[in-house]
């Protein structure tokens, strides 16, 4: 769980103190939700965060709490959610203590959203319970969205979400969007995932090598690296010596077009649109071309708790065959020599940079290998891991390099990543750095982000090192700043 916080001064001698955590879950399904009893004796479905440290208002002074995140699943009417709850770690309950406490709702707000996911954004409702206090959204995210592939909320298994909360001491006076708005999203959702981009890749025939035909002569133009990996039956298929592969194509004659379309959908994207009106031709797809994971979901698409592993992801089936390096066919080399074997397909899907270099006359291609020299070799492996997965195991590490190469090889997503990654890891020490990042690689949401953080804690950031380095190289960017500050002592000083 990783943590950032900085203090706000606002008109009237106010401040407010922001803290936010991430919690990441490493591998998310419905087994990973524990069966626990309430305290009135019902069956309930949780998982809990390890206990971290947040600064509340309570008893009318900022304290530092011990707290925890816990996710419960629980049904109404028809549709299961899964609640989000901040709650404060109750010590007493070992020492007997019956310790009793106020607190004002309104002083302390508490927001958490999916990280880059913002529309799935709430604020917790503040309550008390036995004299501790915790927050709670009762409808956090819907379950079934959550296992959607559709929606994109889990990348490859994985489930971040992010808590910040804002504590307020003094006068309260909000003024202005600019100095302080908890609620407005500073990033744009997400773009361009790897279901999206193969997808598009298919639809617009690029680079197809291969043939699905329906019983009604559609057909489908198809990648056979994409059957191959999400398909031990096409795996097979393509190596022998058939027809089907002469011919590269093959008649499906035994499901309708619909059911068809279904199918290809859901090998490029893990998800199929309307899949109640065809999920038993798809069962029976599933099983004769093996593909497991489509056969749970077609054996039951809406049961909403604890249903069995969803089985293998777009992203783990093709991380898979890269790792073993099958079907590679092309090195990406970092600069200590280490290789990474990886798919022209993948890599032309993913960024128009590689795209457009795999189509050029160019040593690159005629070599088959291309040597990325000016970030790490671990920012390397984040780089292949994102464009195979959507995701960066341990991102804060290799973030401003991951920005950088997101703007040399054009993946917007992975800069939004970065963007979000470096906002919520943001503080007096690092702000100015951050900003004059966000303005040479014009990451537009990051750098509204960056100036707004710079403005609202000003005296803090100008007693840093890195403010008086920002100053001496960027004085173009300080005046920026200064005509921005202007522009709100002029608002809050306006008749």
């Amino acid at each position: 769980m990783s943590a950032s916080s900085y203090t706000e001064w606002l008109p009237g001698k106010a401040k407010v103190n922001c803290e936010s955590h991430m919690w990441q879950i490493e591998k998310l399904d419905s087994q990973t939700f524990q069966k626990v009893k309430s305290r009135n004796g019902y069956d309930l479905y949780c998982l809990v965060s390890p206990v971290c440290m947040m600064s509340m208002v309570k008893n009318g002074e900022l304290q530092k709490l011990c707290l925890h995140l816990s996710l419960a699943l629980w049904q109404r009417g028809s549709s299961v959610f899964v609640s989000l709850t901040l709650s404060e770690f109750n010590r007493s309950q070992s020492d007997g203590s019956n310790e009793t406490a106020e607190i004002s709702d309104s002083r302390n707000i508490c927001i958490a959203w999916i990280a880059g996911k913002k529309e799935y954004r709430s604020a917790l409702s503040g309550r008390m319970c036995n004299g501790l206090c915790y927050f709670v959204s009762e409808e956090f995210v819907l379950y079934d969205d959550l296992f959607d592939k559709s929606k994109g909320l889990l990348r490859d298994g994985q489930l971040a979400i992010v808590c910040e909360v804002l504590a307020t001491t003094g006068d309260v006076a909000l003024i202005n969007g600019l100095l302080f708005d908890p609620l407005k999203s500073v990033l744009s959702e997400y773009k361009g995932t790897l279901a999206d981009d193969l997808q598009k890749l298919r639809e617009e025939g690029k680079n197809t090598d291969f043939t699905v035909v329906a019983r009604d002569g559609r057909a489908f133009p198809v990648h056979t690296l994409i059957l191959s990996s999400r398909s031990a039956y096409f795996a097979t298929m393509l190596k022998r010596d058939i027809r089907e592969k002469h011919e590269n194509r093959v008649v499906i004659d035994g499901i309708s077009p619909e059911a068809v379309a279904g199918l290809l959908d859901f090998i490029y994207t893990d998800a199929v649109p309307n899949i109640n009106s065809m999920a038993p031709e798809l069962l029976s797809a599933a099983h004769r071309y093996n593909i497991p994971s489509l056969m749970l979901l077609c054996e039951d698409p809406l049961k909403p708790v604890l249903s069995e592993n969803r089985g293998n992801t777009l992203a783990g089936d093709l991380q898979k065959l890269r790792e073993e390096g099958k079907n590679t066919d092309f090195t990406v080399v970092a600069r200590d020599g280490r290789e990474f074997p990886v798919h022209t397909l993948i890599l032309s899907s993913r960024s128009a940079y590689f795209a457009t270099m795999l189509k050029q006359d160019i040593r690159e291609k005629h070599k088959n290998r291309v040597v990325i020299d000016d970030i790490s070799p671990e920012a390397v492996a984040g780089l292949i891991d994102f464009i195979y997965t959507d995701a960066v195991p341990n991102i804060n590490s290799v973030a401003p390099e991951l920005l950088s190469a997101a703007h040399r090889y054009n993946i917007p997503s992975l800069m939004l990543l970065c963007e979000e990654t470096m906002v919520s890891n943001m503080n007096v020490d690092n702000a100015a750095q951050l900003y004059q990042l966000a303005y040479h690689y014009d990451a537009n949401h990051f750098l509204s982000a960056a100036k707004q953080f710079i403005i609202r804690n000003m005296k803090h950031v100008r007693a840093t090192d890195g403010w008086k380095q920002f100053v001496y190289d960027n004085a173009h960017l300080v005046g920026e700043l200064l005509k921005d500050m202007a522009e709100i002592m002029a608002e809050l000083t306006s008749p």
